[in-house]
């Protein structure tokens, strides 16, 4: 009977070998991409003003032939980075674009930007997947709810 580090290969699942070994993927699973450099916030923890790069946004037309030639494999675009992508124009039609395309759509965001009425009913409409709020710190008896 085979072994593998003296166990008998009966007893070893497949599914426990690959917890226990990690294969490189010829592709990644996801590809982050940051849709605007420009944020509405100045919170301490961010490096973003260290960067001294001048605030700019992703030209929506370079965004589309970077999802058109992702290859296969990638299933997920992730919006993030060190700007809020909710200060993109086009970010609605960016996650349509992506979710158009085939892929899981997820975002990294300071929670602002989408908390009226309109704003939310096309963060809704976009089809996005994952909605991940970045928060920078809670304090006690300063904590409001917006209603």
């Amino acid at each position: 009977m085979k072994q593998f580090l003296g166990l008998s290969l009966k007893l070893i699942k497949l599914e426990y070998i690959k917890k226990f070994i990690y294969l490189v993927p010829k592709v990644p699973r996801q590809v982050n991409i940051e849709a605007s450099n420009r944020c509405n916030l100045n919170c301490k923890m961010c490096k973003r003003r260290e960067l001294k790069i001048p605030e700019t946004d992703i030209d929506f037309a370079k965004y589309k032939k970077i999802i058109d030639n992702l290859p296969k494999g990638v299933k997920e675009i992730s919006f993030g980075g060190y700007g809020d992508p909710f200060m993109h124009p086009n970010i609605y039609e960016m996650i349509r674009y992506a979710k158009n395309s085939g892929f899981f759509v997820s975002i990294t965001t300071n929670g602002f930007l989408f908390i009226n009425h309109s704003n939310s009913a096309n963060l809704i409409e976009s089809g996005l997947d994952e909605l991940r709020v970045s928060i920078e710190e809670v304090k006690e008896n300063e904590i409001n709810v917006i209603g």
